[in-house]
């Protein structure tokens, strides 16, 4: 399994975070781990790619970074910086429905993965299954957009444009939305 894209950990707890690699390790997932918001963001402007991510909604001092970790995961869904889905672990069940309206794929109650790990892993599976298959089906398109424009404009020919920053740069745009 872990010849393909790892799943990216995102807990500030070292214990989780830890306990997790190791869940995901010993049925040969390629992990990747981080204690936070900001870690995350500069993997994925580094053009890191993950099949899933594992996400604790109660990151960061004021407790609010995993739900703008999914907004963020949201915005780049459509862009070349898109990401797997993102299973939600949290100790509060109570942000369950809401992670699921932000585009969760699945929540966990951390207190109860002990007893939901065969369901836990299950999940990560067709997740990371889904996950390739959208990164695949976003390559597949750039490619056949960019084998169109090709084909319609350069016929021989060079041309030059210019890209707006903000296609270029998803980050410059959400962070002004901010």
């Amino acid at each position: 399994m872990s010849d393909d894209l790892p799943i990216l950990i995102v807990d500030d707890e070292d214990k989780w975070r830890n306990k997790l690699k190791a869940m995901l390790v010993e049925v040969r997932y390629a992990v990747d781990s981080v204690s936070g918001l900001e870690e995350a963001r500069e993997r994925f402007q580094r053009g890191k790619r993950y099949a899933a991510l594992t996400v604790d909604l109660r990151l960061g001092e004021d407790g609010a970074q995993g739900l703008e970790l999914l907004r963020v995961l949201q915005f780049l869904e459509s862009t070349r910086y898109s990401q797997g889905p993102a299973i939600v672990l949290s100790a509060y069940p109570d942000l369950a429905e809401e992670s699921l309206q932000r585009g969760a794929y699945a929540f966990f109650n951390k207190a109860l993965l002990p007893d939901q790990q065969r369901e836990f892993l299950e999940t990560i599976a067709r997740a990371v299954e889904e996950g390739k298959q959208q990164i695949a089906a976003l390559r597949e398109k750039v490619k056949l957009e960019y084998q169109r424009l090709t084909k319609r404009f350069l016929r021989g020919k060079t041309i030059s444009f210019s890209v707006p920053p903000e296609a270029e740069n998803p980050w410059a745009k959400l962070a002004s939305q901010r």
